[in-house]
């Protein structure tokens, strides 16, 4: 996905980003076409900012905090929604 949108944007093209409701990440361009180009787990992304590549030793452990924090907070508005 990354390298796909790397070369979106490298070519100018404007694009958007967007959460679907089964939890995937899509992004599209703005033109008229609003052409998927590339779509995936919330899951998968969260994986790779949490691998051992991405984390450094010295920020790690706090950003691991706001995302577990931001993750909270995304369940109870999802739980919020769904017992309505």
């Amino acid at each position: 996905m990354r390298r796909t949108i790397e070369d979106a944007l490298v070519a100018g093209v404007a694009l958007a980003l967007e959460v679907t409701p089964e939890g995937r990440i899509a992004a599209y361009t703005e033109s008229n076409s609003g052409h998927t180009l590339a779509a995936t787990a919330l899951s998968a992304l969260i994986g790779e900012a949490v691998s051992t590549e991405a984390l450094s030793a010295k920020d790690g452990p706090t950003a691991l905090e706001r995302l577990e924090a931001d993750l909270a907070a995304a369940l109870e508005i999802v739980r919020r929604v769904r017992g309505s």
